[in-house]
C-alpha cells in the first residue's frame, strides 16, 4: 500500500461534489461491482484511499458513463 491519503465517506463526497448518500450507497454490497467504489472497510467505518490507483480509475471510469 502506497502513502494515499485516508478519507471518509462525507470527506470523499465533498470532493467529488456528490451527495454522502449517493457515495454510501456505491459503497454497498447490493450495488454491482463494476459502480462500487473501492474502499476499505474497518466494520462498519468505510474509508476510501485518495490518490490510490483504483480509486483514481474508478473516478476516470465516471467519466465514461
Amino acid at each position: 500500500m502506497g502513502s494515499f491519503e485516508l478519507l471518509d465517506a462525507k470527506e470523499l463526497a465533498d470532493r467529488l461534489r456528490l451527495p454522502v448518500t449517493w457515495v454510501q450507497e456505491h459503497t454497498r454490497a447490493r450495488t454491482p461491482r463494476t459502480q462500487r467504489i473501492p474502499c476499505w472497510r474497518a466494520g462498519r467505518y468505510v474509508r476510501f484511499h485518495w490518490g490510490s490507483p483504483e480509486l483514481s480509475a474508478w473516478i476516470e471510469s465516471l467519466k465514461t458513463q
